[in-house]
């Protein structure tokens, strides 16, 4: 199946059906239906606290610069790629 385009406007939320818990700075996901689990760290982990579905991408890129002073380019491109990779495992929702 086609997975939806994901843009800077895009605002992705956790999907529901899973569980998560913030371990210090890193983060565990576990999605019960596909029997799978993730680890994220610290940078992963920031970006999850994130998506809430009312934040769009570009906006979550802008406070990542602002809080790393990475070039914001940078910052949007690796977001949208890892983004797009909870996607593909089910673990957010457009």
């Amino acid at each position: 199946m086609n997975q939806p385009q994901i843009t800077s406007s895009s605002r992705p939320s956790k999907n529901p059906r899973l569980a998560h818990q913030e371990l210090g700075q890193k983060a565990v996901i576990l999605h019960y239906e596909n029997r799978r689990n993730l680890g994220l760290n610290e940078t992963g982990t920031r970006i999850w606290s994130m998506l809430n579905g009312t934040l769009s991408l570009g906006e979550i890129a802008d406070k990542l610069a602002a809080e790393t002073q990475a070039p914001r380019s940078e910052i949007e491109d690796d977001l949208l790629e890892f983004v797009a990779a909870l996607l593909e495992r089910d673990l957010v929702t457009l």
